[in-house]
């Protein structure tokens, strides 16, 4: 079994999860150096004495701020406890208050595996499995493994969860091996991937798309703002074109450059046992789905998806933060449980694959 002693997280961490802080408070030192500067050389304070006066305030935000950051982030790493048995998982957090979290294999709805980019800079993974409660994603995870520990306790999670039977008194449900599935299984041998459902590139020009339309309103709201204040004033507003410029050519090629990375660094693979999805631009996300877990399986398109002649394929757990995704299934960039960018006859060949798992999975519990 693997616990906090065994398989430790990474004294890394302290530094990362520090480190959004550090850079918070670095650009708060910068801007009250600079207006510190402005207001010393307008009543003419010597360099000595404006310079002495911004040490003054860096220190200050280093004891105040920096450094009781870094002292909770030791300690909340240096308690962090979780021992995974068994049947069943516990994870113990926090500094000034602690939570405990027990979480039984067999309610695991989904397994994902995160890194932000501060992980990835450090080389650490957080492993989330994920239930159907409300808090489960406070509880069920462990954030910071270096990548042979997370593989470790990856594998191990994977191998707890896959096919265990949620607990059913009055049908007294046992588990079983989920390999003796029936041998007319017509999908038993048929595997599900990026290319042979050929996701078309249309997904790019979507995300293009939607970013742009998201750029419009608030923009017409400003222009005519701004158009008001020039008819009630007279104001010459001469930096309008640029801002123009910036924002309706600027912004859209950071969404281009994104896009692009999103489908080129996109993948999933559905076999006959389980599913698995990834997606990967600054951050990273892989998530492990379990067909006897499904819910719902939803074939949609949006108004853009319309146009563009392509479906998305969701997929619904009992888990929190699947539900989040069914809702806003439009963004599929930022979801772990969508297959965009599909035309109709493969996105119906992939809907009809996974009610066929997610109904023969339940028949063999």
């Amino acid at each position: 079994m693997y616990n906090s002693q065994n398989l430790p997280l990474s004294k890394k961490k302290v530094i990362k999860k520090s480190m959004p802080n550090f850079i918070a408070i670095a650009i708060l030192g910068i801007f009250i150096s600079v207006f510190t500067l402005i207001i010393c050389v307008g009543i003419n304070f010597s360099a000595i004495a404006t310079l002495f006066i911004i040490l003054i305030i860096w220190l200050l935000l280093i004891i105040f701020f920096a450094i009781p950051t870094y002292i909770y982030q030791y300690y909340y790493w240096k308690l962090y406890y979780y021992n995974f048995e068994e049947n069943s998982a516990e994870i113990k957090k926090g500094v000034i208050k602690q939570a405990t979290g027990i979480v039984n294999y067999a309610r695991i709805q989904n397994i994902y595996v995160d890194q932000d980019l501060f992980d990835r800079i450090y080389g650490l993974y957080d492993i989330h499995y994920e239930t159907a409660g409300e808090t489960s994603r406070f509880y069920s995870h462990v954030d910071g493994l270096e990548k042979e520990n997370a593989d470790k306790l990856l594998e191990f999670i994977k191998n707890k969860a896959h096919g265990m039977p949620i607990d059913n008194a009055a049908n007294n449900i046992n588990q079983v091996n989920i390999q003796n599935l029936d041998e007319d299984d017509k999908y038993k041998n048929i595997v599900y991937t990026r290319n042979n459902l050929n996701v078309s590139k249309k997904i790019v020009y979507k995300g293009i798309i939607s970013n742009l339309l998201s750029l419009i309103l608030p923009f017409l709201i400003f222009f005519f703002i701004i158009l008001g204040r020039v008819e009630d004033e007279n104001l010459k507003i001469d930096w309008f074109p640029y801002l123009v410029i910036f924002y309706f050519f600027i912004t859209p090629a950071f969404s281009i450059i994104y896009s692009i990375l999103w489908y080129k660094n996109f993948e999933f693979k559905f076999d006959s046992k389980i599913g698995f999805i990834k997606t990967k631009v600054l951050s990273q996300k892989m998530t492990y789905i379990y067909y006897d877990r499904i819910q719902n399986i939803n074939m949609s398109q949006s108004f853009i998806d319309r146009i563009l002649g392509i479906y998305t394929v969701t997929v619904e757990t009992a888990g929190e933060r699947s539900n989040i995704v069914v809702h806003q299934n439009y963004n599929y960039m930022f979801s772990g449980m969508t297959v965009p960018g599909l035309n109709k006859e493969n996105a119906e060949g992939l809907k009809d694959f996974l009610m066929d798992r997610a109904k023969k999975y339940r028949q063999t519990l």
